[in-house]
């Protein structure tokens, strides 16, 4: 009789009796595992950008807020720029729409900000929450155009380096006032992007919607940086070009990895950081590597066919 043999290993499968202990011992490997990555995120800043239509989603939040306590738990300085940003039609004149959404998003943006701040602290870590004009932290230009989101005029890190110094997490809003003191929504990628560079990270997080991720991670032919600068150049108003726009600015100014992962999937955060698979995408420079694994899952030894319904998960690196 032909053994029950357990898939991709070659080990057999355990009896029912022993499942539980098998189990315990596959999670301490996958523990085991996590330890390199623990150990090259330690002491370094780790921006995170939680964004996408995820961030409205209040048990997403929830499983956000402990991946990102345990990165800051396990000795990460994490920084987090959240959105949020409702979509809605108002009617009225011009001005009155204006001021309709500026309130509606202003108050949408405070209630995940509070939430996010909340259920941090209840894991452990400090968080504070922050807005644009919090220690002149951010200033807007004058949006383009009606209804889109501003670009950073300035920004101001000091007082995020203040905070990092005395143990805090900063969990920032993208708003922030223009020169005239009007608010004005910002791009959540660009501002992490800007203070991935400010606070010289080593790693930037841009956790956006899965369509957004499946859009860049489709072109298999993205493999360096001209590559990806070319298709940017061709596709400026694509969905991922303000993901891509943002990962590629950070690259030029010092930050080593840029990780892309799905923000609605839970605990993509962890997948991503802690092993060798991953969930998404990383783009990093060659000098970097030694932060990652190369990415692709090996089957050694396998003296059973693949079950018909498996994925590989691979952790796809584009190294420059």
């Amino acid at each position: 009789m032909t053994p029950n043999v357990r898939h991709f290993t070659g080990m057999a499968t355990p009896a029912k009796a022993n499942a539980q202990t098998y189990l315990q011992g596959l999670n301490a490997d996958l523990l085991a595992g996590s330890l390199p990555f623990v150990q090259a995120l330690q002491q370094q800043t780790v921006v995170v950008v939680f964004a996408g239509t995820a961030s409205y989603d209040p048990a997403i939040r929830q499983t956000f807020a402990q991946d990102i306590s345990l990165l800051a738990m396990m000795g990460a300085q994490a920084v987090l720029i959240h959105g949020g940003a409702p979509s809605f039609h108002a009617a009225g004149g011009a001005s009155l729409v204006e001021r309709v959404a500026t309130q509606v998003t202003r108050t949408a943006l405070a209630e995940i900000n509070l939430e996010l701040v909340r259920l941090i602290n209840q894991h452990g870590p400090r968080a504070i929450g922050l807005a644009g004009q919090d220690g002149q932290l951010l200033r807007a230009a004058p949006p383009a155009a009606a209804g889109r989101a501003a670009e950073v005029a300035t920004l101001d890190a000091s007082l995020l380096q203040i905070m990092q110094a005395n143990g805090l997490l900063p969990v920032i809003m993208p708003m922030a006032p223009d020169a005239d003191g009007n608010d004005q929504l910002l791009v959540p990628e660009q501002i992490g992007s800007l203070l991935a560079q400010r606070l010289k990270a080593n790693t930037l997080v841009l956790m956006v919607n899965g369509d957004v991720l499946h859009a860049v991670d489709s072109h298999d032919g993205l493999n360096s940086r001209a590559q990806l600068e070319v298709w940017l150049g061709e596709h400026s108003e694509a969905l991922g070009a303000t993901t891509v726009r943002a990962a590629l600015d950070a690259l030029s100014h010092g930050v080593s990895t840029v990780h892309l992962v799905e923000a609605g999937v839970p605990h993509t955060l962890l997948g991503q950081l802690l092993t060798e698979e991953g969930c998404g995408m990383a783009l990093c420079h060659r000098s970097g590597a030694s932060l990652l694994a190369d990415s692709s899952r090996y089957f050694h030894d396998c003296d059973s066919l693949l079950r018909p319904d498996f994925q590989v998960e691979r952790k796809r690196v584009v190294r420059f």
